[in-house]
């Protein structure tokens, strides 16, 4: 399944050379997704265009990010706690526990995305919850689709183990190993993200208008 969604997203306008997004998709793990980039690269935007994929073949999608961490109401504070009780460290793992419990309990097929499940987690911390999400990978029988997107070198070296399936989104693809490897160039234009940021979202726009 997860392979089948990815081929039509490759297939589509939005991985083509008129793109705003650029990707290269690698196909290895047939249920797990190892998504990578820079800031800014178009990662968020890759998990609308997956998401919509699987809510075209009534599959439930549940997307676990920071979108989701800065909306209000009682299921926010239930999925994700709330940040003037807790640490952003423990409401991270918080999030991470909840999901494995509910997938595991599971009686239909979903997808499950994890985009930064690291957030606010020191690099041991995040090491832990990728084990433990990985030991409970094979709990939850209903999963047919398990995509992370991550910055941590730790979330990543384990996940590279599985060999997954891999996304990265930048002009020249780079195996997971060689993101997980490179050598890191300091931004220097710290103020010009934010520009670069609007101006992808503005050909994004664009594009979802034509």
């Amino acid at each position: 399944m997860l392979h089948e969604i990815l081929k039509i997203v490759e297939s589509g306008r939005w991985l083509g050379a008129d793109s705003p997004i650029v990707g290269h998709i690698r196909y290895h793990h047939p249920n797990i997704c190892v998504i990578t980039g820079p800031n800014v690269s178009g990662k968020s935007m890759m998990r609308k265009i997956i998401h919509t994929r699987y809510s075209d073949r009534k599959i439930e999608f549940i997307h676990l990010s920071q979108s989701g961490r800065c909306e209000s109401g009682i299921m926010k504070s239930m999925i994700y706690g709330t940040e003037q009780e807790d640490s952003t460290g423990c409401n991270s793992t918080k999030t991470l526990l909840t999901a494995i419990k509910s997938g595991i309990s599971r009686q239909t097929p979903f997808a499950l995305f994890f985009d930064e499940p690291e957030i606010g987690c020191s690099e041991e911390l995040a090491a832990g919850m990728t084990i433990r999400l990985i030991n409970d990978f094979d709990k939850m029988k209903n999963l047919v689709g398990l995509f992370i997107v991550s910055h941590s070198k730790q979330v990543l070296q384990r996940f590279a183990e599985l060999n997954p399936t891999h996304i990265h989104l930048e002009k020249e693809y780079r195996t997971l190993e060689s993101w997980i490897n490179r050598a890191i160039v300091p931004t220097e234009d710290l103020e010009g993200l934010k520009s670069e940021a609007h101006k992808k979202w503005s050909d994004i726009e664009k594009m979802a208008r034509k």
